[in-house]
């Protein structure tokens, strides 16, 4: 009997793995859409560029502001990284500065917040926060990369407590995007690394009880789709997450 019932086990967890692998595609793209919810382009008095992808936030925020869609666009400074601090790679905020001015922004119209040193997410709206503490009839928007809108939005929700008025723009990512990551070791790289910094901000930031479980059970998933398709690139993505939370 207890070997039917183990067998019974096996033959339901092999057709639960067999039935994950076959719909892998469906899945994984909603994995990527639920993390690529951004909103419908508006037109704000601020906008703020995220730091943490330099090849497509800060042009996403030049095309913006030259299209009328902002009047002025903010950049949060961040702290100062061991590289900078040696002189051998510029700050980030002036890497963000200097392409918003190449790409047509006025440099009237560029507001580094120097007050704050970011070393966050949390920390970049937090920072925004108090600017818009100054200027309480004022709209903002953050823009960023799909795959970090949902972190974002839920982060801006909880740190501005003005969710009606600040709105995130998810801008394209290079190489990849919400309905084809898996194909691509970058993509498995960012869009698991996500979902586990969402994960440590739920529990570090909010209720961590239902949201852990969600996270966790959409990690688990991820990652037995992806076993036998990426092997290396989840192991490696693994190290990536690990090293970059």
């Amino acid at each position: 009997m207890i070997a039917r019932i183990r067998y019974g086990w096996l033959v339901c967890l092999a057709g639960l793995a067999a039935a994950l692998w076959l719909g892998r595609a469906p899945l994984l793209g909603a994995a990527g859409d639920w993390l690529a919810c951004g909103a419908p382009l508006q037109r704000v008095d601020y906008l703020l560029v995220m730091p943490g992808d330099q090849t497509t936030r800060p042009f996403a925020a030049a095309a913006l502001a030259r299209h009328g869609l902002a009047d002025t666009v903010v950049i949060p400074r961040n702290a100062a990284s061991p590289a900078v601090e040696d002189g051998i790679a510029p700050p980030t905020h002036e890497i963000i500065r200097r392409v918003l001015e190449l790409r047509g922004v006025a440099a009237e119209r560029i507001v580094v917040l120097d007050h704050h040193r970011t070393n966050s997410s949390w920390d970049d709206l937090r920072a925004l926060a108090d600017f818009l503490g100054d200027h309480p009839d004022s709209t903002a928007a953050v823009v960023t990369n799909d795959y970090h809108v949902r972190r974002t939005r839920w982060t801006a929700r909880r740190v501005l407590g003005r969710a009606s008025d600040v709105v995130v723009f998810g801008v394209p990512t290079d190489g990849f995007g919400p309905n084809d990551w898996w194909r691509y070791r970058g993509g498995v790289q960012m869009y698991l690394s996500e979902y586990c910094k969402l994960l440590v901000y739920w529990i570090r930031y909010g209720d961590p009880v239902l949201w852990t479980a969600l996270a966790a059970a959409v990690i688990v998933i991820i990652l037995v789709i992806q076993r036998k398709r990426a092997g290396g690139a989840v192991r490696g993505s693994l190290f990536f997450v690990l090293c970059s939370l």
